[in-house]
C-alpha cells in the first residue's frame, strides 16, 4: 500500500496517477468516499505471499532520514540479531540515485559488510547476476524482476517526476518482508511517515480524489509521458538541441556536461535550463 501511495503521490495534493473506482477494485482496493467532499478512504487486506511467515506485527516499511553507511550498518546488524537465519544473499542494498558518487560509496560500504559481517558483496551493476552468499548492491537498473526478504533503498532526496516516483515503487515492492527507505534530508518525510503510520495502525490510505479537470492533466502527461517513452536520450537531447538553436558542434559537450551535472534523464524541464544556463559557456 505504501508503494501505491509514494509512487502515485496519494498523500501529496498533486497526483501523478489516479484510477477509475472500478480499477482500484481490480487491484484490491475498497474504496470509501466521504459525503460531501473529495476525501476518500483506499482499504485492502495484506497480501499473505507466503503462508508460513509471520509477519502480522512486523513494520514492512521503515522510514529514516539517514543515508550515512553507519546507519546502513546498524540496519544489516538489526536484521541479522532479529532474524537468526539470515543470508547475505537474503539483502538487497538499492540506490535510487545513479550518479557517479553512489560508487566510491558503495567501495567503503562493501569493504565494512565484508569486515563486520563476513558477507561477500554482489557489485549487481557489474555482474548482472544474482550471486548466492553475497549482499546485492546495485542502482535501480539491475534489480527489476527480483525479490529478497530484506530490501534498503537509498536516495538522496524525493523527487517528483515520473520516472523517478515509478522507480521508487519498483524498488520499495522488491522485498517480501521488509523494506527501509532511507533518504538524506526531505521534506516529503514527514507527510510520508504520517500516510505510513495510517498505513500500519488502520491499513488505510487516505488521500483526495483529483478534480475532473486534475484527472484530464493527469491522463494528457501519462499519454505524453508513453510517446515520450518511445524515444531514445540522445533523440531526447537532439530535439532540445534543435528547439533552443544550439550548434551541432557544441552537442557532445553538452551530452557530456549533463552527465556529470547530473541532470536527471529525461526531465525536459531541467535539461533545458541546464542546456539555456550553460549555452554561452559551452559553445565559445
Amino acid at each position: 500500500m505504501f508503494a501505491h501511495a509514494v509512487g502515485m503521490r496519494l498523500f501529496e495534493s498533486k497526483k501523478l496517477n489516479w484510477f477509475e473506482d472500478a480499477y482500484w477494485n481490480v487491484i484490491g482496493y475498497q474504496l470509501t468516499h466521504v459525503p460531501d467532499s473529495r476525501e476518500v478512504s483506499l482499504t485492502r487486506d495484506p497480501i499473505r505471499r507466503f503462508e508460513d511467515l509471520e509477519l502480522e506485527n512486523l513494520e514492512s516499511v521503515i522510514i529514516q532520514e539517514n543515508t550515512h553507511i553507519n546507519n546502513v550498518l546498524a540496519i544489516l546488524k538489526l536484521i541479522q540479531e532479529k532474524n537468526k537465519t539470515v543470508q547475505a544473499e537474503d539483502i538487497a542494498v538499492i540506490f535510487l540515485d545513479d550518479h557517479s558518487t553512489i560508487y566510491g560509496y558503495i567501495d567503503r560500504l562493501a569493504l565494512l559488510i565484508t569486515k563486520n559481517f563476513g558477507w561477500e558483496v554482489n557489485r549487481a551493476y557489474e555482474t548482472k547476476a544474482k550471486i548466492a552468499n553475497s549482499v546485492y548492491i546495485s542502482n535501480a537498473n539491475n534489480v527489476k524482476g527480483l525479490e529478497f526478504p530484506f530490501v534498503l533503498c537509498l536516495t538522496d532526496a524525493i523527487l517528483d517526476s515520473y520516472r523517478y516516483r515509478n522507480i521508487l515503487y519498483t524498488m520499495l515492492t522488491r522485498s517480501f518482508i521488509q523494506s527501509y527507505l532511507l533518504v538524506q534530508n526531505d521534506n516529503h518525510l514527514q507527510v510520508f511517515k504520517a500516510g505510513l503510520e495510517e498505513i500500519n495502525k488502520n491499513r488505510c490510505i487516505k488521500t483526495i480524489e483529483p478534480t475532473e479537470d486534475e484527472k484530464l492533466e493527469i491522463k494528457n502527461t501519462l499519454l505524453k509521458i508513453q510517446e515520450e517513452s518511445t524515444v531514445s536520450y540522445k533523440e531526447f537531447l537532439e530535439d532540445i538541441f534543435l528547439k533552443l538553436k544550439i550548434p551541432k558542434k557544441c552537442w557532445k559537450r553538452f551530452e557530456q556536461a549533463l552527465v556529470q551535472a547530473e541532470v536527471e534523464r529525461f526531465d525536459k524541464v531541467k535539461t533545458e535550463k541546464f542546456i539555456k544556463a550553460n549555452k554561452e559557456f559551452y559553445c565559445e
